[in-house]
């Protein structure tokens, strides 16, 4: 019996340590960035300039954190500090509170890193960026939903509107769990379905108006020089305009033609679309079965599992409501990390399986599927536990097979090693 209970806590103390180990590399790559790396994260780059974008050339859509920086900057507060400031302090709010709340509901904490981070944000640059900020709204948000009372629309509307200024994707990832959560409380007939629309327009007035301003509000030209000019009066740059502050100026027809762009690529022999479709799968079928993994690890042991159909539902809409962005949406790899994230936030608090009980059943073929695939990882979990670790980790882009063997967690965690003994 000693035996057993020793061999036992051995594992799971393996198991703990490899589970500490996955997110050394990101911490060794954000200060390898911030103290070796300055080039790439000069002020000038595209993930800073994202953040820099503000309202002094009037107001233009993404400007509110630039805003709120340069105000920062002004004060005292130097701008590059607040940006990775900004940047990492979401980020470590937001690890927190779903793993937190994904050990209060008893799942599996193995994957969670690896659907957290599918789109490189891990082992990257774009680590730099509004991302988890506004997954944290997401967050909020659909934990409000939760609530009863017709407050909560209050709050759902400021954190939509501060999420809305500041980028418009919550917009797309937003869309279908609010029109579900109102929808599940309609009977289903032609008459209810137009008044949840109306419903919908009604309770989210104050996020509608947010959004017909940032589309209205796009930026030109000369509002891009003025934001510029502003930072370079400040000290933060001196060169030419550069990144995403540049790309404000955009016509919607560049735009779309970077956007489009990618999909004519080859890399490695193999067509973006195709190369895309497959990691999209991979990243489908970790989100579905990420529950598991059930070894007990940092002493917590995980007993529940997510229901599969409703898992489909969710992710399946949340991809439907990103399409529209790919057109322009050049940076694809983002696309991964809000459809699988908000999804799983969607997941974590959906008990009363609203999706299903909504839309009704799936089509028996998908089930069948998804019940095939089911009792496949069930007989090679080990299998798929390495499978998600590595596909789930590749950088910068997720556009081709060699980023994730030379760009992917365990080449960046050396690469960023050589160069701090360097």
């Amino acid at each position: 019996m000693n035996h057993k209970y020793t061999h036992a806590t051995k594992q799971e103390n393996r198991h703990s340590l490899f589970y500490i180990l996955m997110f050394v590399p990101y911490i060794v790559t954000i200060l390898s960035h911030i103290f070796i790396d300055k080039v790439r994260y000069a002020t000038n780059t595209w993930y800073v300039t994202e953040v820099l974008i503000n309202y002094q050339g009037g107001f233009v859509r993404r400007g509110l954190i630039g805003e709120i920086i340069y105000q920062l900057h002004n004060s005292g507060i130097d701008a590059l500090f607040s940006v990775y400031f900004f940047s990492i302090v979401s980020a470590i709010i937001f690890f927190y509170l779903i793993i937190r709340d994904t050990i209060r509901k008893q799942h599996s904490i193995w994957l969670l890193p690896t659907v957290m981070l599918l789109s490189s944000l891990f082992v990257s640059g774009h680590w730099v960026r509004k991302d988890f900020f506004i997954m944290l709204l997401f967050y909020a948000i659909v934990k409000l939903l939760q609530q009863k009372g017709i407050y909560k629309y209050i709050y759902i509307n400021l954190l939509l509107v501060i999420g809305i200024l500041t980028h418009e994707v919550i917009i797309f990832i937003s869309t279908p769990i609010l029109f579900i959560s109102l929808l599940s409380k309609e009977n289903k007939t032609p008459l209810a379905y137009i008044k949840t629309i109306l419903k919908e327009a009604i309770y989210y007035s104050p996020a509608l108006i947010a959004s017909i301003l940032v589309f209205t509000y796009k930026g030109n030209t000369l509002c891009a020089i003025d934001i510029w000019n502003s930072w370079t009066k400040a000290g933060v740059v001196n060169s030419e305009m550069k990144g995403a502050i540049a790309a404000i100026g955009w016509s919607m027809e560049k735009a779309i033609e970077v956007g489009t762009e990618v999909w004519s690529t080859i890399r490695c022999g193999v067509y973006y679309p195709i190369m895309w479709s497959l990691l999209a799968l991979s990243g489908f079928i970790i989100y579905m079965w990420m529950y598991k993994i059930k070894q007990p690890i940092l002493g917590y042991k995980p007993n529940k599992e997510f229901d599969i159909k409703e898992s489909a539902y969710i992710i399946i809409l949340q991809f439907l409501a990103m399409v529209p962005l790919l057109i322009v949406f050049a940076d694809t790899s983002r696309a991964f990390f809000y459809v699988i994230m908000s999804a799983y936030i969607i997941r974590l608090y959906d008990d009363k399986m609203l999706y299903i009980n909504t839309l009704g059943k799936l089509p028996n073929f998908i089930c069948s599927i998804l019940d095939s695939i089911d009792t496949f990882i069930n007989k090679h979990t080990k299998g798929f536990a390495i499978f998600a670790f590595i596909i789930g980790l590749p950088s910068i882009s997720i556009s081709a097979l060699e980023h994730i063997i030379l760009h992917g967690q365990i080449g960046f965690l050396i690469k960023s090693f050589i160069e701090i003994f360097k």
